[in-house]
């Protein structure tokens, strides 16, 4: 149905597309980055753009809310594709320039007041006008506050978030323009784009807004940052800044709900060709022993400090194996996707309950991951219904963290959970420096 197209070329290779998106209220906009002369259009220029679609927005009525189609389940989405594109050329051209073009704003009318709200709509929001299947759409609120939303399928997550931290830099790092200045001798073509529809589309248009309205608040999203201390502090106790928010993690997962979960860690490996993740497994044996040391009254400050770093250490030296290739669950992914493409009957092992209890085939708990050293946080929902998201970045005083968890989940709590980790952070704090201060 889908497949990844490559839009970005060398000078040698030819073109590649200049024009942007504009979409808003269920209608598409489209309009070239680029003159006629092949100069780039200038910020003066975008904002008159921009004027002129939020105008049309604010005035008109909403448009026909093809892109609400791509939020609609896979199959289903798929079969509505290839209808639209067998209705006509005009929809397979107007296809096209969607899903080529350099850049996609959608225009939210919502107004949210937090991070948390902004996280949320971006889960939540205006179905209508967010084309699902693009990489990377930048969410314009109408308050003025910007999200980025995408499917990175076709990537690693965390270039999303690179990708946010480039525009925002590249904001601060630019004098803003005189606005008044304008060259009014240079027009910026607008053109808006439109489906041809049959009964059958339109039908199906209305009831997958339905379907969204009904799994509108399936997520719940927190976004918090713990202000205590950063990287900074712990590279002080020589401890790797990601190893030891997982260990922490795994820690507050305990206190939560008194066990330990199959989790799921992002591990990269973009030093490979074409290398893209692997799954490291971070609730190890090092991690239970630390957790059992840790949760019981007994145990002296040294014992916890020694089983922590244990662990913490043991979760570094495992990433980097996963790194190097030395995981198994791609390799298994593999065979299994070998075995499915050539109608072989599935190894019995996939089906095991103890191997889906691990994890296995997309099962873990904490679906997790670290997304750098900015202050740019992502997130995607759980892997399981009684599972959440963790994901995280590490400045050098501040941890930011957002959860996600399923509200239909009558076991998981996203602010709990939350609040439960921010108490771990500050615990082990107070344990790291009281055996600090002992050794004084």
């Amino acid at each position: 149905m889908y497949k990844d197209m490559k839009q970005i070329s060398s000078v040698k290779e030819g073109p590649t597309p200049s024009h942007a998106v504009i979409s808003g209220k269920g209608r598409i906009f489209v309009f070239d980055c680029l003159h006629t002369d092949g100069t780039l259009i200038t910020p003066q220029e975008i904002l008159i753009v921009l004027q002129r679609v939020r105008t049309i927005l604010d005035y008109e009525p909403i448009g026909d809310c093809v892109p609400i189609l791509t939020h609609g389940d896979r199959t289903t989405w798929a079969n509505n594709y290839l209808r639209l594109q067998e209705i006509s050329e005009k929809n397979r051209e107007t296809i096209r320039i969607i899903e080529s073009s350099s850049i996609v704003i959608a225009f939210d009318e919502n107004e949210p007041q937090s991070y948390e709200e902004i996280s949320l709509f971006c889960v939540n929001g205006d179905y209508h006008s967010k084309w699902g299947d693009r990489s990377s759409t930048i969410i314009a609120y109408k308050n003025g506050r910007f999200a980025c939303v995408g499917e990175h399928s076709a990537y690693d997550g965390t270039i999303s978030v690179s990708y946010a931290l480039f525009v925002q830099l590249s904001m601060y790092e630019t004098p803003e323009p005189d606005w008044s200045s304008t060259d009014t001798s240079k027009v910026v073509a607008l053109k808006e784009l439109k489906f041809d529809l049959d009964v059958e589309l339109q039908k199906e248009i209305e009831r997958t807004k339905v379907e969204c309205d009904r799994r509108r608040n399936d997520v719940i999203v927190t976004h918090d940052s713990f202000n205590e201390y950063g990287k900074d502090v712990i590279k002080t106790w020589n401890l790797h800044p990601d190893s030891f928010v997982q260990v922490i993690m795994q820690l507050a997962y305990a206190e939560l709900h008194k066990e330990i979960a199959s989790t799921y860690e992002t591990a990269l490996m973009r030093h490979f060709y074409n290398g893209r993740t692997e799954t490291l497994r971070s609730c190890s044996s090092e991690v239970y022993k630390f957790i059992q040391i840790a949760r019981e009254s007994k145990s002296s400050t040294s014992e916890i400090v020694t089983s922590f770093r244990n662990a913490v250490n043991h979760h570094n030296h495992m990433m980097n194996e996963a790194r190097k290739g030395h995981g198994v669950d791609r390799h298994l992914f593999g065979l299994w996707c070998i075995a499915h493409e050539n109608q072989i009957d599935v190894a019995e092992f996939f089906d095991d309950p103890l191997y889906i209890k691990s994890g296995g085939g997309g099962n873990f708990i904490l679906s997790t991951s670290t997304l750098g050293y900015s202050t740019n946080v992502g997130f995607v929902a759980p892997m399981t219904l009684d599972g959440y998201g963790v994901f995280y970045t590490i400045t050098s005083d501040t941890i930011y963290i957002q959860i996600t968890a399923f509200r239909d989940s009558i076991k998981t709590s996203a602010h709990k959970f939350n609040e439960t980790f921010q108490r771990q952070f500050l615990k082990i704090k107070r344990i790291m420096e009281a055996v600090n201060n002992s050794k004084l």
